[in-house]
């Protein structure tokens, strides 16, 4: 009994000797040291920025409109015995042409009352002047030819009389033949009619409206334009118009509006160098308008512009993050302003992106 307890105090103490220098064995194992090692940078592709001036070009949506429009109307009352077989909604009148005749028969016979009225003062005038010049003659003979003759002898009042009476007939005998002239409606200028109001066989009367038309000089294009690209538009600026049938016609701008729109929009009016026949009122068109010239303008891929108008530049391995203002654009370039000769822009994609951020520049 005595030897197993021996034993068993034995067992116990090699076990308690065992796990004690186990414990201490493993405080005295070193654990080995991690390295910290630096993750890479972001590689980036850049190109250098070149400064240069740029003539400021954009495109917008127009609308062609009509500045004047031209009544015909009558200046003397009478029956419409002619009307132009071009005076139909759309077609169109040249310059000088007849477009209504009003019945002259009144105004030949008034013209020819009115001749005959001014023949027979002219003969009245002329057999005064022969008596004034017996009465002025016959009063020499009595009492002198140094002495003054009486304004009644001379016939003076009656000669002032007729030549007034010759005056008023000229006067009527003008008006006779304007108005036998006014019988003839012609068109003051080439355009494109509206609208026809009366018709064959039709009385009318002084002032009354025949027909209306737009000349083509006075079509126009309303362009509404935003501030920003305003800035870049003056009076006389070059532009060029395209639209369904017609492309390239050149023109420029003539004038601003005066207020404006709630959209904050300005209408900016362009004067055209030709009027094409499908060029009508109503019409849609684009316009491309060629601005002011600047300076400091430099031509980034639109791939390089970010949210919010950003670009990102290098500079010492630092990403730098700046906002530019977009111009205009050349094929699949954008014209900015906003960027330094020499600065060197990211073209390259990146993930996430910061400001101050270190990235590697591809050699």
């Amino acid at each position: 009994m005595k030897k197993f307890i021996l034993n068993l105090i034995l067992i116990v103490l090699v076990l308690s000797l065992g796990i004690g220098g186990f414990k201490f064995l493993s405080q005295q194992k070193k654990l080995p040291v991690q390295e910290n090692k630096p993750k890479p940078l972001p590689l980036v592709k850049v190109m250098p920025v070149q400064l240069t001036q740029y003539q400021v070009q954009f495109s917008a949506q127009g609308l062609v409109e009509t500045k004047d429009k031209v009544n015909l109307s009558s200046q003397v009352q009478g029956k419409i015995i002619f009307v132009s077989p071009h005076l139909y909604p759309g077609d169109t009148i040249n310059k000088e042409e007849v477009l209504f005749k009003i019945d002259p028969s009144n105004y030949q016979l008034d013209l020819q009352r009115a001749k005959a009225i001014l023949n027979e003062l002219k003969a009245s005038l002329t057999l005064l002047q022969a008596k004034a010049k017996t009465s002025i003659w016959s009063w020499q003979l009595a009492y002198g030819q140094n002495t003054t003759v009486p304004a009644l002898v001379a016939k003076e009042p009656e000669l002032k009389q007729l030549q007034a009476k010759i005056e008023q007939a000229k006067t009527n005998l003008e008006l006779a033949q304007l108005n036998l002239r006014r019988t003839l409606i012609q068109a003051p200028c080439s355009g494109r009619v509206i609208e026809r109001k009366v018709n064959l066989g039709q009385f009318v009367n002084p002032g009354q409206i025949l027909a209306n038309f737009y000349p083509f000089s006075s079509l126009e294009v309303k362009v509404p334009l935003d501030l920003n690209q305003l800035a870049y538009v003056h009076l006389g600026s070059f532009v060029l118009i395209q639209g369904d049938g017609f492309k390239n016609i050149s023109g420029q701008v003539v004038r601003f509006d005066s207020r404006l729109q709630p959209t904050q929009l300005l209408n900016v009016y362009l004067k055209l160098n030709a009027s094409p026949p499908h060029l009508v009122p109503g019409a849609m068109v684009k316009v491309t308008f060629w601005g002011k010239k600047v300076k400091g303008v430099s031509f980034i891929p639109r791939t390089s512009l970010h949210d919010l108008g950003q670009v990102w530049l290098v500079k010492n391995s630092t990403l730098q993050i700046r906002k530019v203002k977009v111009i205009g654009q050349r094929g699949q370039k954008l014209a900015v302003l906003g960027l330094k000769q020499g600065e060197k822009l990211i073209v390259s994609p990146l993930g996430e992106v910061k400001a101050g951020m270190r990235v590697q520049v591809m050699e």
